[in-house]
């Protein structure tokens, strides 16, 4: 594992990482100002957060830049119980923790970054058969029926009945 912790940090000083800027983030690895914020990533330890999860992605047959490498080989014959069938959170956080130290906060944070890249740019999505997302799109129809009720109603009965709608309407009062 030694060897493996070598080859990520050297890899987390290769990555051709754009880190920083207003743009919207090039490769799955770049990271925009806002994303640094949103997932409250530090900018000095991300690089090494990516490359823990590219050797991670190798490690647990993913495929990836690293796949097949020696040092991933060998280190997933040395520690079977860090790899997963699928990749995972927590699975990565613990590989991330025995290969290069980091921290299972860190890990989590990289790992929702790359997995808010992918939720964006259509490489991986929810489940729209689940029960929950199910309640909230039944739920959500009915606000917008009850919106567009009282919007036809005109602005004085829209003031005696509001509609009070957290989620779309930011916590006001009325459509």
């Amino acid at each position: 594992m030694a060897l493996l912790f070598a080859l990520i940090h050297q890899r987390s000083t290769t990555l051709p990482l754009i880190v920083g800027g207003d743009c919207e983030a090039g490769d799955w690895w770049d990271v925009t100002d806002a994303e640094l914020e949103v997932f409250g990533l530090d900018d000095a330890l991300y690089p090494l957060c990516i490359a823990a999860l590219d050797a991670y992605t190798a490690f647990s047959g993913e495929g990836g830049k690293l796949d097949g490498h020696p040092l991933i080989v060998a280190a997933r014959a040395e520690r079977p119980d860090l790899a997963q069938a699928t990749p995972e959170a927590e699975a990565f956080a613990a590989f991330a923790a025995a290969t290069v130290g980091l921290d299972a906060e860190d890990a989590w944070k990289a790992w929702g970054k790359q997995q808010g890249y992918y939720l964006r740019h259509g490489l991986i999505g929810f489940d729209r058969c689940s029960e929950l997302a199910r309640e909230r799109d039944q739920g959500m129809h009915r606000v917008r029926r009850l919106r567009r009720f009282t919007n036809s109603l005109g602005p004085l009965a829209r003031l005696l009945l509001p509609i009070e709608d957290n989620q779309m309407q930011g916590g006001r009062w009325g459509a």
